[in-house]
């Protein structure tokens, strides 16, 4: 039989990846973090990077994809002030 998935658990696993390399990225760069100390710093096993993302790029990526709603609400509240004049 086949192993279910559970989904808030696996959308838990990729907040702590991208929340972990996002300050590993911040502190050593990307090209001098490593997908094991990526999941170290999650607390998850080496092989996490991997299971949850096509690679280390994708953790990146995540970063990005993570902050879009927070940035098009704020693109949107300033072209407000622009359009009210304010």
């Amino acid at each position: 039989m086949a192993r279910s998935v559970d989904p808030e658990q696996v959308a838990a696993r990729r907040e702590a990846l991208t929340l972990a390399a996002a300050d590993l990225f911040a502190q050593q760069g990307f090209e001098n973090t490593t997908a094991k100390q990526i999941a170290g710093a999650a607390q998850l096993s080496s092989g996490s990077v991997f299971y949850y993302f096509e690679d280390k790029r994708a953790v990146f990526r995540s970063l990005f994809e993570r902050d879009i709603p927070a940035s098009r609400e704020l693109v949107d509240s300033a072209d407000a002030v622009v359009v009210s004049g304010q």
